[in-house]
């Protein structure tokens, strides 16, 4: 009779198991068919907007390419001078403390003291 019973815990548990397999396998291909046609749909219209602004990225490397002369090298450029000297070195300023109080001075406290 223990046996008995041993067998039917066992399937059931079998059967639970099974069953949680079913349903966790049902659930992914839900998600995957609900996702999907975002998927595509985001697919389809990133190549609806390249070929949407195609003829407008081209005008604009046109411009680029256009201005791309030798416009700097041009004499009135040339004159400009730089006051700063490169390369810039970096270093410590201000206090390494922030927070830390200023030191009074000495010689207000002592006129204090005396008055």
């Amino acid at each position: 009779m223990l046996s008995l019973n041993q067998d039917k815990k066992s399937n059931r548990l079998i059967a639970i198991i099974v069953g949680l397999l079913i349903l966790t396998i049902a659930l992914f291909a839900l998600a995957g068919y609900l996702i999907k046609p975002m998927i595509v749909a985001d697919s389809a219209a990133s190549s609806l907007a390249v070929s949407q602004y195609g003829s407008s990225l081209k005008k604009a490397e046109a411009l680029v390419a256009a201005y791309q002369s030798d416009i700097f090298s041009n004499l009135s450029f040339g004159s400009f001078r730089s006051f700063i000297n490169l390369p810039l070195n970096t270093g410590q300023l201000g206090k390494t403390n922030p927070f830390e109080l200023p030191p009074a001075p000495v010689q207000d406290l002592l006129d204090q003291l005396i008055k």
